[in-house]
C-alpha cells in the first residue's frame, strides 16, 4: 500500500484508519490501475509513468493539460502531479474519469492500495469535459470488462463501484456486472464527489455543501479553487469612502473573461489564461455581465498577513465544487488568489463578500446583470 504526499504537509504519512483505495483504468487492450499520485513542486509540469518507469506515457501531455487546468482550479491540490500507472495507457479519452476520480480520493485523504487489499474498488471509463463533468457516451464496456478480471480479487467486504456516465453504456455495464459490484452512474462532478469524499477516518472530511432549493431538493455545490499568484498585476478595487481604504488593503477583485462559455470551458480545461479586468464598483456593490462570458472572478490577498474571506450562498449551484469559502472562512495568504469559477452564467445571481484580516474588516455584494433563475 503507497502513502499519498501532499504539498501542504509533505513529511506527514496518512493516519492508520485512512480508507484504502484502488482505481483501476481500463482500455481495450488491458487494465491499469492508479499505483502513486504524488506532488512534485520540482516537476516543471505535471506526467504520468509507467511503475518502474522514468517515461512519460502517451496521455502525459494531456493529462498536463488536465492537471493544471481545471483540476488545479479545485484549489485543493495544486501540483505538479507525478501520476504512477500499473499498465501502460497510450490514448483515447477514457482515461479521464478514473484519474479524476483518483484526485477527488487523495484531496480527501484515501490511500491507494492493490484491489485485493482495498475497502473500495472503483473501475471507472469516460472522458470529462472543463467543468469536470463525465462528458460523451462510454464505450466498448464489455470489452474492457473482459480484460478486469482482477476485480475477482477484491475482498468480500470492500465496496465494488463500476463508474461511467448515464447512458446506453450503463445499461450495458449493467449487463457484464462481475458479482457483487454496482453500476454507479456519474453525471456531474458533484456525483463524483460524493463517491470520494469522507473516504478516511480521522481526516478532514469534505466540506458541507452550500445548496439552494431550486428543483425541490438540496442539490447544488459551490466550488472555488486557490491558485498560488504572486505579485499578479491589476488596477486597485474601488469602493464607497468610508471602506475604500480598508478593501483596498486587503484585497483585489478581478473578472475573467472569455469571447464565450464554451471558450471559458476550454481555457480552463487546457490551462490557458483569461482575460483580467477590475471590477467597477458603485458604493458597496461590484457588478458583473451575467452571461457566459464571464468564467471566473479572481480574489488576490494585498494585505501582508493572511485575508479570510467568507461568501455567502449566493452562487451556490453555479460554481464548480470544490475547496469553496461559500458559508464557511478560508483564509488566503499573502500575495496568493482564490478563483471562484462559474460552472453556469451568474445571470442575476449576486453574494455577499466579507474580507477579515487581523486588524481590518471589509464586506462587498457581488451582483451579476440578468434575471434571477
Amino acid at each position: 500500500m503507497t502513502a499519498l504526499t501532499t504539498r501542504i504537509d509533505e513529511t506527514s504519512a496518512p493516519p492508520l484508519n485512512a480508507r484504502r483505495v484502488a482505481v483501476l483504468v481500463p482500455t481495450t487492450g488491458g487494465l491499469a490501475r492508479v499505483v502513486r499520485l504524488e506532488e512534485k513542486p520540482h516537476l516543471g509540469q505535471s506526467t504520468v509513468t509507467g511503475e518502474g518507469d522514468f517515461r512519460p506515457l502517451p496521455i502525459a501531455a494531456d493529462y498536463h493539460r488536465l492537471a493544471d487546468g481545471p483540476l488545479r482550479a479545485l484549489g485543493d491540490q495544486t501540483g505538479p502531479f507525478h501520476l504512477t500507472l500499473s499498465g501502460r495507457v497510450e490514448d483515447g479519452r477514457s482515461w479521464e474519469l478514473p484519474v479524476l476520480i483518483a484526485h477527488r480520493f487523495a484531496a480527501h485523504g484515501a490511500v491507494f492500495a492493490p484491489v485485493a487489499e482495498a475497502d473500495i474498488v472503483v473501475w471507472a471509463t469516460g472522458a470529462v469535459d472543463g467543468t469536470l463533468a463525465p462528458a460523451g457516451a462510454a464505450r466498448h464496456i464489455g470489452e474492457k470488462l473482459a480484460h478486469s478480471q482482477i476485480l475477482a480479487e477484491a475482498r468480500p467486504e470492500a465496496r465494488l463501484v463500476v463508474a461511467l456516465a448515464p447512458g446506453p453504456a450503463a445499461q450495458e455495464a449493467l449487463a457484464a456486472l462481475p458479482a457483487g459490484a454496482e453500476c454507479l452512474p456519474l453525471a456531474t462532478f458533484d456525483d463524483i464527489e460524493r463517491l470520494t469524499a469522507g473516504v478516511a477516518e480521522g481526516v478532514k472530511p469534505a466540506r458541507p455543501r452550500p445548496r439552494f432549493p431550486r428543483t425541490g431538493r438540496w442539490g447544488a455545490v459551490a466550488l472555488v479553487a486557490l491558485l498560488v499568484a504572486i505579485g499578479f498585476g491589476g488596477s486597485i478595487l474601488l469602493v464607497k469612502e468610508t471602506t475604500l481604504n480598508r478593501f483596498n488593503s486587503l484585497i483585489r477583485l478581478e473578472r475573467l473573461s472569455a469571447p464565450d462559455r464554451e471558450s471559458c470551458i476550454s481555457a480552463h480545461m487546457e490551462g490557458r489564461p483569461l482575460a483580467a479586468e477590475t471590477l467597477r464598483v458603485d458604493g458597496e456593490v461590484a457588478t458583473i455581465d451575467g452571461d457566459g462570458a464571464t468564467c471566473a472572478l479572481r480574489f488576490t490577498n494585498r494585505a501582508a498577513s493572511p485575508v479570510t474571506l467568507t461568501l455567502d450562498d449566493g452562487f451556490a449551484g453555479i460554481v464548480i465544487a470544490g475547496d469553496s469559502p461559500v458559508g464557511r472562512p478560508m483564509a488566503l495568504s499573502p500575495g496568493a488568489s482564490y478563483m471562484l469559477v462559474f460552472r453556469a452564467p451568474p445571470d442575476g445571481r449576486s453574494s455577499r463578500l466579507l474580507a477579515r484580516s487581523e486588524t481590518e474588516t471589509a464586506a462587498l455584494t457581488i451582483t451579476s446583470r440578468g434575471e434571477r433563475r
